[in-house]
C-alpha cells in the first residue's frame, strides 16, 4: 500500500487511514477493499475513513467488520467467536450467539451465555 495525503494521489480515489489507530498513516486503499467510517473513536480522527483490511488479533477496533475473525472485543480484535462466560460486546461476538449481564448489579459486565442460561 502506497503512502498519499489524498485521494488525488491515488488511482482508487481512496486515500484512507491504514489501520484503526490514533497514530495511522494514510495509504491508497485498492478497489476491492471496504471503507469504513467511524464517529465514535476516542481520539483526533473522528470521522476518519479507515481501510479495511482484516485486521489482525490484538489490533485496535471499534465494530466487529475491522477485524479478520469478525469480532472486535473491549475494543481489540479476537482471535474468533468468543466461548461461554467470556467478556463481549454483543451476541455476533459469541459462540452462543447471547451476550448478556453475567450479573442482576449495576457494574456488571457483558459475557457469552450458554444456551441453558435463561435471559
Amino acid at each position: 500500500l502506497e503512502r498519499c495525503d489524498d485521494n488525488n494521489d491515488c488511482v482508487s480515489g481512496r486515500c484512507y487511514l491504514q489501520t484503526f489507530s490514533e497514530d495511522a498513516q494514510t495509504v491508497c486503499c485498492p478497489d476491492s477493499y471496504i471503507s469504513i467510517s467511524s464517529t465514535v473513536i476516542p481520539w483526533s480522527n473522528t470521522g476518519k475513513t479507515f481501510c479495511r483490511y482484516q485486521q489482525a488479533d490484538g489490533l485496535s477496533c471499534a465494530s466487529n467488520a475491522l477485524c479478520a475473525s469478525g469480532v472486535c472485543v473491549d475494543g481489540k480484535c479476537a482471535s474468533g467467536k468468543i466461548e461461554n462466560l467470556e467478556r463481549c460486546d454483543d451476541n455476533n461476538d459469541c459462540v452462543s450467539g447471547r451476550c448478556y449481564l453475567q450479573t442482576f448489579s449495576e457494574d456488571a459486565q457483558t459475557v457469552c451465555c450458554p444456551d441453558s442460561y435463561i435471559s
